[in-house]
């Protein structure tokens, strides 16, 4: 009887455990204004609260990707690949931030969504004008911003 009684002291405790109040977030990625998926992106999680921590997943040939068993938190989603610009969850345009995600216990978040905007490329040959090759030539990539309200060119790559 006392054998009966010990086991099932040890038992009970290990009943009474409560499982890991987890959640997940799945979601998919797209080129912006479409609705083309984008395969393989490679998507990274990261923890924005608590410990710092990440975790990266690469999306199926669909463009979905899922983080399951998630403690409750927030989180920021970013998603890069090759021909792309890097993106993040909430982005409203590239080079801006995007927003956190405020995950509860046991929540399911199934609809993120990440737009990613395809690189551009220039390419060209500088010539003198009588249509020969010019050497050690400086050529820079312009884009318009404003500064004080006013429209100005600025160098975004040299």
């Amino acid at each position: 009887m006392n054998r009966i009684l010990f086991v099932l002291a040890l038992l009970l405790p290990q009943q009474s455990q409560q499982p890991q109040q987890t959640g997940s977030i799945e979601g998919a990625i797209f080129k912006v204004g479409t609705t083309d998926s984008i395969p393989r992106a490679k998507i990274t999680l990261t923890v924005t609260s608590g410990t710092p921590n990440a975790q990266s997943v690469t999306a199926d040939d669909g463009g979905k990707f899922a983080f399951r068993d998630l403690a409750p938190g927030q989180y920021r989603l970013t998603a890069t690949r090759d021909g792309f610009v890097n993106a993040e969850y909430g982005q409203r345009g590239p080079g801006g931030s995007g927003v956190p995600i405020t995950l509860a216990a046991q929540q399911q978040i199934k609809d993120a969504r990440i737009a990613m905007t395809p690189n551009g490329a220039i390419s060209g040959r500088i010539t003198n004008r009588y249509g020969e090759p010019v050497g050690n030539t400086n050529v820079q990539a312009l884009r318009y911003t404003y500064q004080e309200g006013r429209r100005t060119l600025t160098t975004v790559q040299t």
